[in-house]
């Protein structure tokens, strides 16, 4: 996914980007959003681009869908497996222990976020500053 964007703060080798928000970008949570049509995602400047600039920003979509998977997928999974348990029970035991297993799951990922943060892999990256409709990089 490729979008182009505006730089509106540097904070030492932090750059925060607008953009507008694409249809993809609906569902997904990873950007900060600044209004209904609009995004903001803080990256590492690589490109030295200074407030103001129009810069071309990327996260592949690998990336995307790999974040998707651990974020839905695995809670889903482990809800499964603790209401398969709790059916060694009852059926309310069976829902308790679902519902009970995917928070603890998203719990677990929400204490993980740094881990990921560290990732490069799903942090977006910076293509190139756009001057006159032009990519610099």
């Amino acid at each position: 996914m490729e979008a182009i964007g505006e730089v509106i703060s540097i904070d030492g080798k932090t750059a925060t980007v607008k953009f507008r928000r694409m249809p993809m970008c609906k569902s997904c949570k990873a950007c900060l959003s600044f209004s209904p049509d609009e995004l903001v995602v803080e990256l590492e400047n690589t490109l030295d681009a200074k407030v103001g600039d129009r810069v071309a920003i990327v996260l592949h979509t690998k990336s995307i869908v790999k974040a998707s998977l651990i974020m839905y997928g695995i809670p889903l999974i482990i809800m499964l497996l603790g209401m398969g348990f709790g059916s060694l029970i009852n059926e309310i035991a069976s829902a308790i222990i679902g519902v009970a297993a995917a928070l603890l799951s998203y719990l677990g990922l929400h204490l993980l976020e740094p881990v990921f943060a560290s990732k490069q892999e799903f942090n977006p990256k910076m293509l190139a500053i756009i001057v006159n409709d032009e990519f610099q990089e």
